[in-house]
């Protein structure tokens, strides 16, 4: 065809005249004209049909001698906007008009008409029923939208693909994970789009499309838990599973992926695997602490009318210092366990936890190389807690935050209210107020992270494994979590949940000498 600016006359294989063409009696080119699934015909420029052929028209019971001759607007009244399409016509280009005429969808394709030397002499046009075509494409439209809207409500995340492996829709939870929208991502590698890595090494691992797509899996594939890796980089814990879609004759015409977030899941796993540790040690404690406790008051007592004996054997003396200092340890130890024993259940009073981490801190790090650096939000709620263990929990951590800086730095305390669940932790939705922790120390090595609460679980030297873990329990029969942030060489913070109270404040906070103070290792 010529391009829009040209207007010279076509070369004589293509301007011939359309009536000269199918003037005389060729009756094979007439019977072809007749059986065509289209109709073809001519307007001239006062807009009357010269000719007409083909089996559409006749399908309107239309026969060709009925046209030829009238006005096209009288035949077809509703192209209205066949004269407007008509100058809006280029020199060299064709137009599409669709048309409904009686229960028929039509599709006319256009074009100038030319004389042999070249003179715009009509418009010549092709038309096709397209009235199958139409209702297929508007019960696809509508099957589309169904599953758009079926696919919306669903809380997993759905990608289909083709039969190649490219992506044909997704669904906004895909589109949320993966960071892609639905429609960037379709006529995509599913590879591009939807990265899966392992876990432990986060190389990239197969995405099961495309073991289905090239015949090497027949399907359906479930994987096990794995990574997501978004657009962005971010990575999402998810599992997933791959169906294969076939069609009536058992051909593969495409996948259907789905995979969820199981992060969540995850971290409430591994609370669950923590509490029945807990629960084990628990048991264990709550049988022998009390019966040890006693037996180890007996010992201390003895030792104690000993040393009044020895007083004067210097080395007997000594001995019996030492052993004294050692049961001491060891009622430590058993009030740990009594701790997150059954014996160990808070006696709650309403309090505010300013004053509180402010006295526990500055005890705790007393006779240290670190300061303190307190940032308090504004109007704190209340809590309801066992001011003596949540200050145990709280010397706990800033002792860990002191081991963690042997040549001194600052111990951050945070404190701030928090609405619903913010930060994604396994609490009830609720009023909470979150405490945090935190040291410039060497940090906690990552495959450390999920087992610092763990009953004698610890890294250090003289370290029992029972400072975390009591802090732990405490929090957990407060109706709380605690969880830990880590980076090497940087710091750790640790995040206490303690929920709110509605109540006034009704305790008054008792100096540390007289009882609270607590010292231990975790």
């Amino acid at each position: 065809m010529s391009s829009d600016n040209d207007q010279t006359a076509p070369s004589d294989d293509r301007c011939e005249d359309l009536l000269e063409l199918f003037a005389g009696d060729n009756e094979p080119l007439w019977t072809l004209l007749r059986s065509a699934p289209v109709s073809i015909w001519m307007v001239d420029m006062q807009r009357i049909v010269r000719f007409v052929e083909g089996s559409v028209h006749r399908r309107l019971g239309w026969p060709s001698e009925r046209l030829i001759g009238r006005p096209v607007l009288d035949i077809f009244p509703d192209l209205a906007y066949f004269e407007d399409t008509i100058k809006k016509l280029k020199v060299g280009k064709e137009a599409t008009i669709t048309s409904k005429v009686n229960d028929l969808v039509l599709e006319s394709r256009i074009a100038w008409s030319r004389s042999r030397d070249g003179e715009i002499n009509g418009v010549v046009g092709v038309t096709s029923d397209i009235t199958q075509k139409t209702r297929f494409q508007s019960a696809l439209s509508n099957e589309k939208q169904r599953m758009a809207v079926t696919l919306s409500s669903v809380a997993d995340a759905v990608v289909a693909t083709d039969a190649h492996g490219r992506i044909i829709q997704m669904n906004p939870v895909a589109q949320q994970l993966t960071h892609w929208s639905e429609a960037e991502a379709i006529g995509q590698r599913i590879e591009d789009v939807v990265r899966f890595a392992d876990e432990k090494n986060r190389l990239t691992s197969n995405n099961p499309v495309h073991s289905i797509v090239t015949k090497q899996i027949e399907g359906p594939v479930t994987d096990a838990e794995t990574l997501l890796v978004s657009r962005n980089g971010d990575e999402t814990l998810v599992s997933s599973h791959c169906s294969v879609i076939r069609s009536s004759e058992g051909e593969l015409i495409g996948t259907l992926l789905v995979f969820r977030d199981i992060s969540r899941q995850r971290v409430l796993e591994e609370e669950l695997r923590r509490i029945e540790k807990l629960e084990s040690v628990g048991l264990l404690a709550g049988g022998i602490a009390h019966d040890f406790n006693n037996l180890l008051t007996s010992v201390l007592g003895n030792v104690s009318l000993a040393k009044r004996r020895a007083s004067k054997d210097e080395f007997i003396s000594d001995r019996l210092d030492e052993a004294e200092k050692a049961i001491h340890r060891a009622k430590e130890l058993t009030n740990q366990l009594l701790t997150f024993s059954r014996g160990g259940a808070p006696i709650t009073t309403t309090t505010s936890v300013q004053p509180l981490l402010e006295e526990a801190t500055e005890f705790a790090l007393s006779g240290s190389a670190c300061r303190s650096d307190f940032q308090f939000g504004e109007g704190l709620w209340p809590v309801e807690v066992d001011e003596g263990q949540i200050t145990q929990v709280i010397q706990n951590l800033v002792l860990n935050a002191v081991q963690a800086m042997p040549g001194g730095g600052t111990v951050g305390i945070r404190a701030e209210n928090l609405c619903g669940n913010q930060d994604d932790v396994p609490l009830m939705p609720g009023r909470y107020v979150k405490i945090s922790v935190s040291d410039e120390g060497v940090g906690i090595p990552e495959e450390h992270l999920d087992y610092v609460f763990d009953p004698y679980y610890t890294t250090k030297e003289r370290g029992t494994g029972l400072g975390l873990t009591t802090t732990y329990s405490i929090i957990r029969r407060h109706g709380g979590h605690v969880s830990v942030e880590s980076e090497q060489n940087r710091g750790t913070t640790f995040h206490v949940y303690l929920p709110a109270s509605e109540k006034r404040i009704t305790a008054q906070l008792k100096p540390l000498t007289e009882g609270r103070a607590f010292s231990g290792r975790a």
